[in-house]
């Protein structure tokens, strides 16, 4: 019996269609542990940005508590900051590199945050509500213009990713707030006050 020779071009062709899943590369040049690590990065930012403005929103009326100041005022200043953001900065973005654009958005996000927890002037905390909003303005102009260089998927992350944030941060600003006010009725019942509360659960608390 004869051996039988073949010229290698069905060798070749059967090599090709055994392909890892995970290196296929799709029609924009993107494989499946690319959309992976790009649904984590752009849906985590937005969940982020829009989970902090949420929590504000929500907490608006214990912000302003104790003063004729209406609630709207909250609204107000975050409202204002957005739009003086998304409609200027557009025409300047291209001078400012990502990395300090996202330097601000921290700077901004994290000195807003603490100016709402640790000072008690309402004037003051509305100036926090003003550098939430400035965060959440750039940082939603900076990463949607990014995920131009990721493809579609990045846009449907980021959307998803606004979406569950604004869901999650009024949930969880009112089961903090919940657990918070049970365990001052639970020490006021026994007398203790807010002093006995475990440094702890101010620390979990943000």
């Amino acid at each position: 019996m004869e051996p039988e020779f073949t010229s290698g071009e069905e060798d070749s062709e059967a090599d090709e269609l055994i392909v890892n899943p995970e290196d296929h590369v799709d029609d924009e040049g993107f494989t499946r542990r690319d959309h992976i690590k790009i649904c984590i990065s752009f849906g985590g930012l937005a969940m982020l940005l829009h989970s902090f403005f949420s929590v504000v929103v929500s907490g608006s009326q214990d912000i302003l508590g104790g003063t004729y100041i209406p609630t709207t005022s909250i609204l107000a200043s975050h409202v204002a900051t957005m739009v003086i953001v998304t409609s200027f900065l557009p025409w300047y973005m291209q001078r400012i590199p990502y990395y300090w654009r996202t330097l601000i958005v921290f700077i901004a996000m994290a000195c807003g945050t603490l100016l709402l927890i640790t000072v008690h002037s309402v004037y003051v905390k509305i100036i926090g509500v003003s550098l939430n909003a400035l965060a959440h303005g750039l940082g939603e102009i900076s990463f949607l213009a990014l995920s131009a260089f990721y493809g579609r998927f990045s846009i449907t992350s980021f959307a998803a990713g606004s979406g569950a944030g604004i869901l999650l941060g009024p949930i969880y600003y009112t089961g903090t707030v919940n657990s918070l006010q049970s365990i001052v009725r639970e020490n006021n019942s026994a007398g203790l006050g807010l002093s006995h509360i475990s440094p702890k659960w101010y620390i979990n608390l943000f």
